[in-house]
């Protein structure tokens, strides 16, 4: 009994204990909730005033940022237009109204301004953002340019035009950015006719403390993409750039000194993995350059304009030179070399052609003659078994197809092994000095015909009757099998004839 009684005592104290830990669980638990009330009513008082602060001030922001919406636009327009002509020396004229932008940056934009050199337009732009200086929006008089952003442009430029982009990269001295980008370039000739385009993806003028002015391009010309980057130091007096274009794996750089009476320059160049260095001179308008391995060398004359240059190249690949959207071809296409301002003559001596087994020692003489192009002698031996001479022949260029006409001789020095190569048959085998005949290459097409053969200095009816038939078929002779096979028939034809 006194066991029992002992045992509710202490079931009694340890149960009092625990109601004590509950309640002040609960009372502990109430007065944290009642803190945690007050004190989230403090916070939530702040956050409002904080809330309140940051808004106040986004509106104080915005509401200056905005201020320049309220000025006067015409008046906006004439002093934009001359804080750029004094600051880059660009003429500009806005066409349609302006308007005011607040993102990425401050900044008037148009949709339709012009560009102008003296009194000519030489660029409409359909996109411009002329970025501002963000100090003192307070006062219209103290509206500053900063960069300028020019996009979606055409340019119509002439020879005479160019000096417009030299004036603009010496004109600027801030630490801002005039930028073209999204451009076509039309360069005309003097009756206003297209030569050329120019796909200009960027274009852009600034200004280092160190490298004085820039200009840094990135453009396509014949669908062949370049990156130019020229740098001009009038202080120290040169010139630098350098051009490269990955595509065809070229890269140009020049070095040009200038303030002396003779000025001169180093240019180097990198077309794929070969690398030559030129140096050069420029002394009362006329130019000579030479390079160090003395495999060019070349003299411009600029007033009258007349080159005459002479290469020697060790090989050289005609099927990437002639294929369709090649820089030759382009070239030709672009009718720039129709100019008839220009004049010279080019000397050309090729040890070897690519993949031409036993063609060797082909001098090439062409003659530039006011727009005109002439091939006034081809030669080359091959497999000294035949002189080869291709004379009085025009390169022209009719609806974008570049022909060549001409006429072809060939001295047979050993036409035995001339016709053991062919493998022409023994009763075929004639003794013959020369054949000549004319011919029309489309280069395009690689399509060729040939007429008015002679053999030994005379007309063969039966040959060029042949020859009749073979134009029309228009085959392909810059296939081995099809010339091979046309050397045979040639001179089973003669046999008969």
């Amino acid at each position: 009994m006194l066991n029992i009684n002992f045992t509710k005592k202490k079931f009694n104290k340890l149960l009092l204990s625990i109601n004590k830990l509950i309640e002040s669980f609960f009372s502990n638990l109430h007065n944290f909730i009642k803190d945690y009330k007050k004190k989230s009513a403090r916070t939530k008082k702040v956050n409002n005033i904080v809330i309140l602060a940051f808004g106040s001030l986004m509106i104080i922001v915005l509401s200056y940022f905005l201020i320049p919406s309220f000025y006067d636009k015409s008046l906006v327009k004439i002093k934009l237009q001359n804080q750029i002509k004094d600051k880059y020396n660009l003429k500009v004229n806005f066409i349609d109204d302006i308007s005011y932008a607040i993102l990425p940056k401050p900044h008037f934009y148009a949709n339709n301004l012009n560009i102008f050199q003296d009194d000519n337009v030489l660029i409409n732009s359909k996109n411009t953002r002329i970025y501002i200086d963000t100090e003192k929006f307070f006062s219209f008089n103290d509206l500053k340019v900063k960069n300028i952003l020019f996009k979606d442009n055409e340019f119509n430029i002439k020879k005479k035009n160019l000096s417009f982009f030299t004036n603009i990269l010496n004109s600027n001295i801030s630490n801002h950015n005039i930028i073209f980008k999204d451009s076509i370039i039309f360069y005309k000739d003097i009756s206003d006719d297209v030569i050329f385009l120019v796909d200009l993806d960027n274009l852009k003028f600034s200004y280092d403390l160190e490298k004085k002015y820039q200009l840094m391009a990135d453009y396509k010309i014949f669908n062949l993409p370049f990156k130019l980057n020229l740098n001009h130091n009038n202080e120290k007096k040169f010139f630098s750039f350098v051009l490269e274009s990955k595509n065809i794996r070229m890269k140009i750089e020049n070095f040009f000194q200038y303030g002396k009476k003779n000025f001169n320059g180093i240019l180097e160049t990198q077309i794929i993995n070969d690398t030559q260095s030129f140096k050069y001179d420029i002394i009362n308008n006329s130019l000579s350059i030479k390079s160090q391995n003395n495999n060019f060398k070349g003299d411009i004359d600029l007033k009258p304009f007349y080159f005459s240059l002479n290469l020697n190249l060790n090989e050289f690949d005609i099927k990437n030179f002639l294929k369709e959207n090649s820089i030759f071809i382009n070239l030709i296409n672009s009718e720039i070399l129709n100019n008839q301002s220009i004049n010279g003559d080019i000397d050309i001596n090729l040890k070897k052609i690519k993949n031409f087994k036993y063609l060797e020692k082909i001098y090439i003489k062409s003659i530039f003659e006011e727009g005109d192009i002439y091939f006034n002698n081809i030669s080359t031996n091959w497999n000294n078994s035949v002189l080869i001479e291709i004379n009085d022949t025009q390169l022209l260029n009719e609806d974008n197809k570049v022909n060549l006409i001409g006429s072809i001789v060939f001295d047979f020095i050993d036409i035995d092994k001339f016709y053991r190569y062919y493998q022409v048959s023994g009763k075929y085998r004639k003794e013959i000095k020369k054949i000549k005949f004319d011919f029309f290459l489309n280069l395009n097409e690689k399509q060729i015909q040939i007429n008015n053969a002679k053999i030994d200095n005379l007309l063969n009816t039966q040959i060029n009757v042949f020859l009749e038939d073979l134009n029309v078929q228009r085959k392909n002779f810059f296939n081995r099998v099809i010339f091979r096979n046309f050397i045979k028939d040639f001179f089973e034809n003669y046999q008969e004839g």
